[in-house]
């Protein structure tokens, strides 16, 4: 059917980092709590709200995008794909867990020292 689903539960203060959908738009549906959902657009707007129990916000396929739950309590989040095979970009983790040389982040990140590129590679270690 080119359908997925996946369910997220967030803690207060949790965030499902930086990443995006290479082959599917995300419908998520807020089933408890509070979730602040943004992404970012091809002309680098944001586009955030902040979500209550029973709103839904779709999310544009490629598009960079987040969850945070600034709420008091827990939040569940069920997510709908277009796609029965979303896939799944981690933005820190391409950046930063990629092998891309120091410099060439440093550059493209306005100018970041190299010490400051090695403590961010430090914490974005690829999976094994």
């Amino acid at each position: 059917m080119g359908l997925s689903f996946g369910r997220a539960d967030l803690g207060v203060g949790a965030v499902i980092p930086l990443h995006y959908h290479p082959r599917a738009s995300e419908l998520s549906f807020i089933m408890e709590g509070v979730v602040e959902l943004g992404f970012v657009d091809s002309s680098n707007v944001l586009f955030a709200q902040t979500l209550q129990q029973g709103d839904v916000m779709i999310v544009p396929k490629g598009m960079l995008h987040y969850l945070y739950n600034p709420g008091t309590s827990r939040a569940t989040v069920l997510a709908s794909f277009g796609s029965q095979s979303p896939g799944i970009f981690p933005a820190g983790l391409g950046v930063f867990g990629s092998g891309i040389r120091d410099e060439v982040i440093a550059a493209s990140l306005g100018g970041l020292d190299h010490a400051t590129v090695e403590a961010l590679k430090a914490k974005f270690k690829p999976r094994s």
